[in-house]
Parts: C-alpha cells; sequence; structure tokens
C-alpha cells in the first residue's frame, strides 16, 4: 500500500498488478476486516496525525494471532 505516487507508478512499471497497488488514508483502510495474514509498516507512524486510529485499524485488517511489525 502506498500514498506515494510516484511509487506507485514504478511499482506498475516493474510489472506489479495495479489492484494490488492501493492508495488510502491510513486512519480507514479500504479492506474487510481479517483480511491479512501479514501487517507490516516502516517508518510511517510518525507522519501520522493519529497514530492510535492507524495501529487501530492495521489490526482490523490483520487476521487473529497476526505478526504485526510497525517501525
Amino acid at each position: 500500500m502506498s500514498y506515494n505516487v510516484s511509487m506507485l507508478k514504478y511499482s506498475i512499471q516493474k510489472g506489479r498488478s495495479p489492484e494490488h497497488n492501493v492508495i488510502c488514508v491510513a486512519g480507514s483502510l479500504p479492506f474487510k476486516n481479517n483480511s491479512f495474514d501479514h501487517v507490516a509498516g516502516n517508518g510511517v507512524l510518525h507522519h501520522i496525525v493519529d497514530t492510535y486510529q492507524a495501529v487501530k485499524e492495521r489490526m482490523r485488517v490483520a487476521r487473529k494471532n497476526v505478526l504485526m511489525i510497525v517501525g
């Protein structure tokens, strides 16, 4: 998932399917509950105004007993 449009374009140029690239707000993820086996983020929380909501959303979309990496 990327909010950076240039990284999104780069990903598509490298042959990654466009439907796997999503631009969204961290506090309101457009995914169903329990959608992911892995949830990771590196160097993003300090850019988010409501970090609690962003982490809450990650927990919502992660399946139970998932290792969540937040940096």
